[in-house]
Formats: structure tokens, C-alpha cells, sequence
């Protein structure tokens, strides 16, 4: 089950969807770096409305998965190596 976004996940989301970003830049490692700058320079008032639709999307993910419970898989520290 997939986690639900967090209010820079749908930031990012919203500027990928805008066609004029996405044909500046197509390497999703610099979409993100830009999505981050961009992010970092919003006000609590522009950052707003994204964290609206993140709580409006976790409450969607509760109803849908009523007994989900975020825990990670751990890595094994010993984890086999190659010879």
C-alpha cells in the first residue's frame, strides 16, 4: 500500500503537471531539486493549499485503508556480500 503524499509530494505533483515546466525539464532528479528551491521560497500562505489537499488525500487514504500502519522494512546490517 502506497504511503500517502505529504504537502511537497503534491507541490511537486502540481508543477509536473504544468506543461511548460515539464518541456524546460524532463530529468526528474532536477525537477525535484527545482521543486525543493521553489518550495523552500513559498510563504505559509502559498504552501497552504498544498497542505490542504496532503490532509485531504492522508483522510482518503484512511477511509480506503481503514488498518494501515506506516513501518518500514529495516535493512539487515550483515546483509550478504558479493565474492
Amino acid at each position: 500500500i502506497p504511503r500517502p503524499p505529504n504537502a511537497f509530494i503534491v507541490f511537486r505533483s502540481c508543477l509536473w503537471s504544468n506543461e511548460d515546466f515539464r518541456s524546460l525539464e524532463s530529468d526528474h532528479r532536477n525537477v525535484s531539486r527545482i521543486a525543493g528551491e521553489r518550495w523552500r521560497n513559498l510563504s505559509d500562505d502559498e504552501k497552504e493549499p498544498f497542505v490542504q489537499m496532503a490532509r485531504e488525500a492522508k483522510a482518503l487514504h484512511a477511509k480506503m485503508y481503514p488498518n494501515y500502519k506506516y513501518s518500514p522494512s529495516h535493512r539487515s546490517v550483515a546483509g550478504s556480500k558479493r565474492k
